[in-house]
């Protein structure tokens, strides 16, 4: 039996659906499965993992939107400088609100 018939409401099912839909690089169906999460728990922590889909897809834009929502629903998250790592150096562009010296020595 899938495990989404089983429980259709499982934010986790749900958000584990969408990483291995990533990892098959099947991005539409990653992101159409993330939404459905977001949709259904909005502020769900692990429904953020969207980020990588996003920048997958080159959509930093929605990436930087997402990132900024999740550091605001969950301030002090652990991985949360990590991320914004990740999407910026994606993005090619320096973090505006970065701490690190040597991105704050770049944009000065």
């Amino acid at each position: 039996m899938n495990s989404q018939v089983a429980d259709p409401l499982s934010l986790i099912i749900g958000t584990d659906r969408g990483a291995i839909l990533h990892y098959a690089r099947q991005y539409n169906r990653s992101l159409e499965q993330f939404h459905a999460v977001s949709e259904l728990e909005p502020k769900f922590a692990r429904g953020h993992v969207v980020l990588w889909v996003y920048v997958e897809k080159g959509m930093y834009k929605e990436a930087t939107e997402d990132l900024e929502r999740w550091q605001r629903d969950f301030p002090g998250i652990v991985w949360g400088e990590a991320w914004t790592a990740y999407v910026f150096s994606r993005t090619g562009e320096s973090n505006p609100r970065s701490t690190c010296p040597a991105e704050t020595s770049r944009t000065s």
